[in-house]
């Protein structure tokens, strides 16, 4: 079956979105996704794969963009990577980095594996790995029970994550402690208010697939 957006390393249960105007925005910047909840649980670091064999340009699109497609999140995580997206239309990938793609990346992605062309962009704020570290450190912390936190996101994109919470409003000192634990920056959390318990996707899984 194909899958048009790979799940960019968090697991996601599908629900209805958020309504844009139930969002207190940390600063100048919203961003509008899907919300996740993640119990606070210990990342695992995937360890690289053997690079897929017996694959070629010839291989039905189905079957040869998954495991590219993991392969370069195995590649990447804890160093780098952020999210991709793929286009089975176009047999292609595309994958947002933070920082320098690995020289192990490149070279695969030179290769054109199983005829899938994959492209890098670069210049993410938050690699995955920050803003699930940022992510943990709230929900591991009472301040998450206080604003009741029912859902927490890491932005695909790499600006931040996106909060949900029962509370209507969140005071500044609530919204500044959010940031001091998250380490983020001002305007690098979006709280949408309001919301009732049913409105978060739970989820106990370790956040390691592609």
């Amino acid at each position: 079956m194909k899958r048009a957006v790979m799940a960019l390393a968090v697991v996601v249960c599908c629900g209805t979105a958020i309504p844009a105007s139930s969002a207190q925005t940390l600063g100048a910047q919203t961003v509008a996704l899907e919300a996740v909840r993640e119990v606070g649980v210990p990342l695992a670091i995937a360890t690289p794969g053997p690079t897929p064999v017996d694959l070629g340009s010839s291989t039905p699109v189905d079957d040869a963009i998954p495991p590219v497609a993991e392969h370069i999140f195995e590649l990447g995580t804890g160093r780098g990577f952020v999210s991709q997206r793929t286009d089975y239309a176009s047999r292609s990938i595309t994958v947002l980095w933070k920082g320098d793609v690995p020289a192990e990346v490149r070279e695969y992605i030179a290769t054109k594996p199983s005829g899938v062309a994959v492209t890098v962009s670069t210049g993410a704020k938050y690699s995955r790995e920050e803003g699930n570290a940022a992510r943990n450190r709230i929900l591991n912390d009472a301040i998450a029970q206080e604003v009741g936190i029912i859902s927490t996101s890491v932005n695909q994109d790499g600006s931040g994550l996106t909060l949900g919470v029962t509370n209507t409003s969140v005071s500044d000192d609530q919204a500044a402690r959010l940031l001091k634990l998250a380490g983020l920056a001002p305007g690098d959390i979006t709280i949408n208010t309001g919301l009732q318990a049913n409105d978060g996707y739970a989820s106990r899984q370790n956040d390691t697939s592609p």
